[in-house]
């Protein structure tokens, strides 16, 4: 379901201009694809989109040195995109931005890592392209003498690129800010890659820094901006990621939608009953899953106000009436423990 553009366009700006401006703290350079973040109030393991660094020697120790001089202990912007996917482990992949420049960036810029493109260029893949082209051709790192540019070097440590570091003046719009999987507890110390899994054909998605996970096109998702949700080729990548399945909602047992206002509204009034259970229940995992299925029936209720708000553009009341419902189910999806 589709909400109307002239309410809903400019709440999801202003929501998206404020993410924006967030800094969040770096915890820890675990590895260079293990950076500990500390985002909306949760520690969560990010690693870098679009570029690749070897899996040992000189350089990977030299771009670890390098990841952490620029971030660790500071304040970052990360930058996630769906189309930035996940690795092996369901750690999601995102641009870092200190100050004006990308860490994704200053590595390949340096010749500390390759970039890889995507299928279809994402935003910033302009600036990975222009940084790895000055580096090969200075013969920095990786491209230093004797470099193969399939296989990491044996050689010594790379010079510092003499550019100055990249900034972000010239590119486009930047997409949302990310998702971000909370670490499992098995996540916490590195450990060796495991095989990728083999993909079942049913997707999962999960919302941002959210406990659960659902199947592709559930409701509780539906109206989720693609930019918010972290999606999953199976199941054991979402757990690999620290999420949980979502407890099951039965969303048949709602009043059947037959287009009505009156229909919307039972639906609506349903989720902010839920929502008063939840609040009195003391912080269990019980009181999770409340939120869990008030949520299911907020999204439900949003979805049923924004159909008829389509049919009705002018119409304030209904407007406001899905404003509330759209307010209830943020509440809802905030106020849920994440796991552990």
């Amino acid at each position: 379901m589709a909400y109307s553009r002239s309410l809903l366009v400019p709440l999801l700006s202003l929501f998206w201009c404020c993410s924006l401006l967030a800094q969040d703290q770096v915890i820890e350079v675990r590895d260079v694809d293990r950076i500990l973040v500390q985002y909306r109030q949760l520690p969560v393991f990010l690693s870098l989109a679009n570029v690749d660094i070897p899996e040992s020697g000189p350089i990977r120790q030299q771009a670890l040195q390098r990841i952490s001089e620029l971030i660790s202990g500071q304040g970052v912007q990360v930058l996630y995109d769906d189309a930035y996917g996940h690795d092996e482990a369901g750690i999601p992949r995102v641009y870092l931005r200190r100050g004006q420049a990308f860490v994704n960036v200053i590595l390949v810029s340096e010749g500390l890592a390759r970039y890889v493109p995507s299928a279809q260029p994402t935003t910033y893949e302009r600036l990975l392209a222009n940084a790895a082209a000055i580096a090969e051709r200075d013969g920095l790192g990786l491209w230093g003498d004797g470099a193969v540019a399939s296989a990491p070097p044996a050689a010594a440590a790379p010079a510092r690129a003499t550019i100055p570091e990249p900034t972000v003046a010239a590119v486009p719009p930047e997409p949302s800010s990310p998702p971000a999987a909370r670490p499992s507890p098995q996540q916490t110390e590195p450990a060796a890659r495991p095989a990728a899994p083999r993909p079942s054909g049913q997707r999962f998605v999960s919302e941002l820094n959210a406990t659960y996970y659902y199947p592709e096109g559930h409701p509780a998702v539906a109206n989720v901006h693609r930019n918010r949700l972290i999606v999953y080729n199976d199941e054991e990548s979402a757990r690999a990621a620290g999420k949980i399945a979502a407890p099951a909602v039965n969303v048949a047992s709602l009043p059947a939608d037959d287009g009505s206002l009156q229909a919307a509204d039972r639906v609506f009034i349903q989720g902010e009953q839920l929502i008063a259970r939840a609040q009195a229940m003391p912080a269990t995992r019980e009181r999770d899953r409340a939120y869990t299925e008030a949520l299911t029936v907020l999204t439900e209720a949003v979805q049923r106000y924004s159909n008829l708000l389509e049919q009705d553009e002018n119409n304030e009341a209904l407007g406001e009436k899905l404003r509330r419902a759209m307010q209830l189910r943020y509440g809802a999806m905030k106020m849920r423990r994440s796991p552990g």
